[in-house]
């Protein structure tokens, strides 16, 4: 295993499995047949989000030095910014270029992805997540971000 000198804890090893599920989530995407397992990759993700973050939190813990409110406005710090941004930048688009009533999804599912439970109202409020008709949901990959998010709250 290579060692990263400014960053001695980096796991270069996770850093590839994160790489490949990325990959087969695009791959996915593109509908290409070869890959129609892709989605899988989500899966690889939520493992490893949750092993770096027990390794964070256990280590924390062991020196004394675990704050939970601390780690929770670590997780917004990095998410969040991102998160807005998509969520304003697709608004400010969508709002120029659909119909009103068109406009209205786009802002619900905004709003659901920003507050984190855009997995809950999807499954409430689409037939499925593989369906033809959630193609045009822009944020309808917020999924997982909600589901991480709600994986934090209760951990």
């Amino acid at each position: 295993m290579q060692h990263n000198t400014t960053k001695p804890n980096f796991r270069y090893d996770i850093n590839g499995l994160r790489a490949i599920a990325i990959i087969g989530v695009l791959l996915y995407h593109y509908k290409l047949y070869e890959f129609e397992g892709g989605f899988s990759g989500v899966d690889v993700f939520f493992v490893i989000s949750g092993y770096l973050m027990s390794r964070v939190v256990i280590g924390q813990i062991g020196r004394g030095t675990f704050a939970f409110g601390e780690y929770f406005e670590r997780r917004l710090h990095r998410i969040v910014p991102a998160l807005l941004a998509l969520v304003l930048g697709v608004a400010a688009v969508c709002f120029f270029i659909y119909l009103p009533s068109d406009y209205t999804p786009v802002l619900d599912n905004g709003a659901a992805s920003i507050l984190f439970y855009s997995n809950i109202h999807y499954y409430i409020n689409t037939p499925s997540y593989f369906a033809a008709s959630t193609d045009s949901n822009m944020f309808l990959h917020t999924w997982s971000l909600s589901v991480e998010w709600q994986f934090y709250m209760i951990y």
